[in-house]
Parts: C-alpha cells; sequence; structure tokens
C-alpha cells in the first residue's frame, strides 16, 4: 500500500475544482490572492501545474499581467484524471490512513463525520454553507493539527453513500472572535440529499460532544423566551424553534417570564398567584405549562422542562439534553 500524507489544502481545493467544476478554472489566470485563487502560491504555480502536465491531466499557457507580471491559464483539464486522483485520497482519508505528525494529528474520520453532520442537521437552511468554524470554532487560533475541511466536506459528497452534494467550494472572508486580522476561511455550499442517512449516521458515529456515558445521541436544548416567543434553541443556540406566540398583555407571558428568572427550583401555586400578574386565578400549573406550548405534539416534554409540576407547584428545568426523536418532535412543531 502506497503511504501518503495529508495534501495542503490548496491542493485538494485545486484537485476538487477540476474534478468538479472545470469550467471555473479555464481560461482564468490563476492570482496569488488566496481569496481569488486555487494555487494561492505564485512559486509553486510552475511546479504544480508542470507535474500534471507531465501526466497529461491539463494543458496550460505561460503569458504576462498588465504589470508585466508571470502569469499563468489553465486551457485543458482531464476532468476524469482529477477525479480519480481525489478519490483515491479522499478514501484514505475514511480510512484513516494518511500520515501525519504525532503533534499535528487531526481527529479520526468518524469523529469530523459527526461533527460536520451536526452541523448541517442542525442549520437553518436546505442548502447551508459551512466552513472550518463551524467544525472547529477555535479554527483562527491555529493550534498546529491539521485541520482537514476540504476531506471531510468532499467525502460525504463524493464516497458512498453520499449523503451531500457540493453545489459551490472556494474561500471567502470570514469573521472571528479572534484578535488580529482574519484570515481566508474555506467554504462549500452543500445540499443535503439524504437527510434521513445523515441522521443514521450521526447515530452510529457521532462527535464526541453528542453521546451520552450510555453511547446515546443527545443534543443539548435550551428553552428560552424573547420577542414574546417561547423558543427551543439547538445546537448552542444556531437553531430557534418557536414553541408558542404570547399576546403583549398575556399572562402566559408573565408566567414563563417569571419562571426564566427563577428556574429549577419548585415553585408553589401561592406564589406564582401572587407575584406574576395576570395569574391570580390560575389554579392547575399543569394546565398553564400546557398552555404555553407543551400540549398534543409536544406533550412528551413537559414532564422534561417541567419536572414534577403538578396543579399545586411548577418547576421549570430550561437545560435538558434531548434524545433524536425528542429533537424531532421540535423540529416538527409548529408554533400558534
Amino acid at each position: 500500500m502506497e503511504i501518503e500524507t495529508y495534501w495542503p489544502q490548496e491542493k485538494l481545493l485545486f484537485i476538487a475544482t477540476c474534478a468538479l467544476f472545470p469550467d471555473r478554472i479555464l481560461d482564468n489566470p490563476l492570482q496569488p490572492d488566496p481569496l481569488s485563487s486555487i494555487l494561492s502560491v505564485p512559486d509553486e504555480q510552475l511546479e504544480k501545474l508542470n507535474e500534471y502536465a507531465s501526466e497529461k491531466m491539463l494543458e496550460f499557457v505561460i503569458g504576462q499581467d498588465n504589470i508585466g507580471s508571470t502569469q499563468y491559464s489553465i486551457k485543458k483539464v482531464d476532468q476524469s484524471k482529477f477525479h480519480e486522483m481525489m478519490i483515491n485520497y479522499l478514501e484514505k482519508f475514511r480510512n484513516d490512513e494518511l500520515l501525519a505528525k504525532p503533534s499535528e494529528k487531526p481527529e479520526q474520520y468518524k469523529e469530523l463525520q459527526g461533527k460536520l453532520y451536526q452541523y448541517l442537521l442542525h442549520s437553518n437552511r436546505l442548502k447551508p454553507i459551512v466552513n472550518p468554524y463551524n467544525i472547529w470554532p477555535d479554527w483562527y487560533k491555529g493550534y498546529g493539527n491539521i485541520r482537514p475541511f476540504w476531506e471531510i466536506v468532499l467525502s460525504s459528497s463524493e464516497l458512498s453513500p453520499k449523503t451531500t452534494r457540493t453545489i459551490n467550494i472556494g474561500y471567502q472572508e470570514v469573521e472571528t472572535t479572534g484578535f488580529g486580522e482574519n484570515p481566508p476561511a474555506s467554504f462549500a455550499e452543500i445540499e443535503i440529499i439524504d437527510n434521513k442517512l445523515l441522521t443514521v449516521a450521526l447515530e452510529i458515529n457521532p462527535s464526541s460532544n453528542q453521546v451520552s456515558k450510555h453511547g446515546t445521541f443527545t443534543s443539548q436544548v435550551i428553552i428560552d423566551i424573547e420577542d414574546k416567543v417561547l423558543y427551543a434553541l439547538i445546537d448552542r443556540g444556531k437553531k430557534k424553534i418557536p414553541i408558542k406566540r404570547f399576546r403583549t398583555d398575556s399572562p402566559l407571558f408573565n408566567f414563563m417570564h417569571y419562571l426564566k428568572i427563577n428556574h429549577d427550583k419548585d415553585i408553589v401555586r401561592g406564589i406564582i398567584q401572587t407575584k406574576v400578574e395576570g395569574c391570580a386565578s390560575k389554579k392547575d400549573m399543569t394546565e398553564v405549562v400546557r398552555r404555553c406550548g407543551f400540549t398534543r405534539d409536544l406533550e412528551p416534554l413537559k414532564e422534561v422542562f417541567f419536572p414534577g409540576t403538578t396543579n399545586e407547584k411548577v418547576h421549570f428545568r430550561p437545560t435538558y439534553n434531548l434524545k433524536r426523536h425528542q429533537i424531532d418532535l421540535l423540529i416538527n412543531h409548529i408554533a400558534k
């Protein structure tokens, strides 16, 4: 078996573009700016292009720009050869066969796959755009280990079973919370073509922060109220699902607002009647909770977020790790 190391990200982007979107680079001069170029280091462009040309994978010409600098334009690409080269490399990546220094070794394929699938499943778009920050929130800090972004994105769309389709790839400016100038980040626009298969894959190969001690897939959900709407926040607040919309003068809004402040403790009915505006006549706390949106399809979650609630007392637990089927209840819910 031939031993291979991780490719530079610019190389994989170039190979993938030739394999998937060859028309994008034909007759377009390669520039040194990583936001507009695929081979971003000028000194390496000629060497790499000669290598691919010698294997009859492409043809290119050498010219000059308007200020006399050398530039290279690709005139012809053998898409099938680049695709075969990319697939062979991605299969080694999926099998964890690529070599790296111990200090640079990335997570194993299954863990990376789980991180990507977690983001895709919890995004708010049918065709989400993903960048390295969505998989590694500390990406801009550059701790030294390899972050194989293109590998994990392209593996899900190009290797069987295919769960996504890659629509667009490249570089873009991304704002971060770091200090100093932010480096351009890779991005990919992805279409999910098999949501069910994604879910199954996540349950089989979940990322480390998505597995309970019993090995069951879970995700933290937070119940919060904002602008007169009760929301379920999933995936660290990246996805907001409305549970109940309140009127401005609604006693139910006042009820949930009071519980938001006084959470994770038993509150007797008398306190609610005297301290929450509009709730003096409320006698059954379970009924009040039900009217806040935890009825019918969300009835199974009432005991999760309001454990031990009876007609005489209420207990609100705003944060809990839900299982996949419980999260599906929220996703399929339509707020009234």
